[in-house]
């Protein structure tokens, strides 16, 4: 229960209310529903010409149908009860020609013929009930049999219809189709018979013959190649289906002998439906892209050789920096053993550029010596030098390393005095090569400078030493007897220190070195003592003078190649800096140091250093 305005009112009441509305509603708006639906439901038989006399025909057979019908009953039988067979009969005729509204007008015509027809029997005698029950069985049979071949016709010719317009629409579509500049096929049937061919389809194809067949008899060479497959797939499961780059090898029927086509399609497979909904049929739709997939390959084969030589390249770039690496390395080992070498070192190309230098070879030439880069190649005119043996001065293209990169000539031990930049002269030995590959191709050359100056010097030295032993040996064989400052008469041992003094000063002007000193060796204790001196001074000659007891020589030469050389009667250049003197004490400060053996034939007995 609710309320409204202060006033109860029932739910029961609303519902009825509503329902007594829409009845009335119904009932108002039944004779437009009732006229539609008869219009609807009547039509003009197919087999009689459109025209506006054409439903009037429809009632007047109606009428005469049923008199007619009345009449053959009555004249062949004698009870006449049998009429509403026949009355149904031409109920069911006109309700399949005309429609409803015949057929109502038929059972209406028939009831009215059966009334008058018995009509004593209807109103009197034993069955007038029965006689009214099949009345109304008759006139409700008659209205429900027209009604349902009314329905059942208009279904037929509808669907009759549908069909035709839909092959009329189909044929104008195909029509339509023709003008498609792509290949359009249209198949039927789950045999997919080919009921449309486009003329692109037919240019594909040759002159073969395409409509009425079967897919699979037209086109046979495609069994193989799984088109016919995707084409079932359409048709059994009625879902559209697109293939990009479908691949298609056809077999063109044409004037000359069988020719088999590769051509590349993106296709479409759109099923066909009846009315109904049910999968009749495929349409076909084939965009040929043969051009653009072969340009594509194309492309893709180029940009794999692209790739293959982007590949190549970079393995060219990488065993490329491997072997520059390797080069870089290679040089640098190679600058560190050249630069470690006490000759000069000189390496060019083969176009003169000075690729290495080392530093001995700048020692050699002195600062400032003309720099080199990557651009400079070698200017020898402005190296002067002069060959030891004739004095001639050296031309430019007479240098070693010249003639090595010209001719490919190979100089050893070339004696060349040199000015120096710093305003020196020395005397060297040069050397020089040429550098070839494989075949024998001059690609660079090699020069080295050996300085010889000391060498040299030390030779000069030598001869002049020859020359003041003449003196030395004159004076060793007149010693002295007396002091020359005091006239005392000398002992012989004070005599031999006064000649070993002597000796020294001589050896010192004549070598021109800055320390000379001779040292006696005991015979059979082989200890050390100090005899003469030159260069110390005061304070360092006495420390030399007075040197521990027990300094013996063995101490100093054992052990080491020194001792052979002595034992051989050999000069010994001793490098102070070097072992095993290099850990010793070294107040004199002494750098190097020249050891000749004193000896009376094979005895050694001191030392001249």
């Amino acid at each position: 229960m609710s309320t409204k305005k202060g006033l109860p009112i029932s739910s029961d009441n609303n519902t009825q209310g509503t329902s007594a509305t829409s009845l009335a509603s119904l009932l108002q708006h039944f004779p437009l529903m009732a006229r539609r639906w008869l219009t609807t439901n009547t039509f003009v038989p197919p087999w009689l010409p459109a025209n506006r006399y054409t439903q009037l025909t429809g009632y007047l057979a109606t009428g005469v149908l049923q008199v007619l019908m009345a009449i053959l009953v009555i004249s062949y039988y004698s009870t006449p009860s049998f009429l509403e067979a026949p009355a149904l009969l031409v109920v069911l005729l006109v309700s399949f020609g005309w429609g409803a509204t015949t057929g109502i007008t038929a059972t209406l015509i028939g009831v009215v013929l059966i009334v008058f027809a018995v009509p004593a029997t209807i109103t009197s005698g034993p069955h007038v009930a029965e006689n009214i029950v099949g009345l109304l069985l008759y006139t409700l049979l008659g209205l429900t049999v027209g009604l349902m071949a009314s329905q059942t016709r208009r279904t037929h010719i509808q669907a009759s219809m549908e069909r035709k317009d839909a092959k009329t629409a189909r044929y104008y579509l195909y029509d339509l189709l023709k003008q498609s500049p792509i290949p359009i096929t249209v198949v039927q049937g789950p045999e997919h018979r080919l009921e449309f061919v486009s003329p692109h389809t037919q240019l594909i194809a040759g002159k073969r013959q395409l409509v009425g067949l079967p897919i699979h008899d037209a086109f046979p060479e495609y069994a193989s190649q799984g088109i016919f497959e995707l084409l079932d797939q359409v048709y059994t499961t009625g879902e559209p289906l697109t293939v990009r780059e479908l691949r298609a090898e056809t077999l063109h029927h044409g004037d000359g002998p069988l020719t088999s086509v590769e051509q590349y399609f993106n296709v479409v497979y759109q099923p066909l439906r009846t009315p109904q909904g049910t999968v009749d049929g495929a349409m076909i739709f084939n965009i040929d892209v043969t051009e653009q997939v072969r340009t594509h390959k194309q492309i893709e084969l180029l940009m794999r050789e692209r790739e293959q030589e982007r590949d190549q390249l970079h393995d060219v770039l990488i065993r490329e920096q491997q072997l520059r690496t390797m080069a870089e390395n290679a040089t640098r080992q190679l600058q560190t053993v050249v630069e470690v070498l006490p000759v000069g070192v000189t390496i060019a190309d083969a176009s003169g550029r000075i690729l290495l230098r080392n530093s001995a070879t700048f020692r050699a030439w002195g600062e400032p010596m003309p720099e080199t880069d990557a651009e400079a190649i070698v200017d020898y005119s402005r190296y002067r030098g002069w060959w030891a043996t004739t004095g001639k001065l050296v031309a430019t293209n007479e240098w070693g390393l010249a003639r090595a990169l010209a001719q490919g000539e190979v100089s050893l031990s070339e004696e060349i005095d040199i000015a120096t930049f710093d305003g020196q002269h020395k005397t060297t030995l040069n050397f020089a090569a040429p550098i070839l590959d494989d075949q024998g191709t001059i690609t660079g050359g090699v020069a080295a400078l050996l300085d010889i100056t000391q060498r040299r010097h030390l030779e000069r030295q030598t001869s002049e030493a020859l020359q003041a032993l003449l003196i030395l040996a004159e004076a060793c064989v007149s010693l002295p007897t007396r002091s020359e400052e005091t006239g005392e008469v000398l002992s012989p041992a004070l005599a031999f220190e006064v000649v070993s003094q002597r000796l020294v000063a001589l050896i010192r002007s004549v070598l021109d070195c800055q320390r000379v000193s001779i040292t006696i060796v005991d015979p059979r204790t082989q200890e050390l003592r100090s005899v003469a001196a030159v260069g110390l001074s005061t304070e360092q000659e006495q420390q030399w003078r007075e040197r521990r007891p027990g300094f013996h020589l063995s101490d100093q030469v054992s052990g080491n190649s020194i001792e052979a050389q002595f034992l051989a009667g050999n000069v010994v250049v001793v490098d102070m800096h070097e072992p095993p003197f290099a850990k010793q004490p070294n107040p004199y400060g002494i750098s190097s140091m020249l050891l000749a053996p004193m000896r009376i034939n094979t005895r050694l007995i001191g030392i001249l250093a």
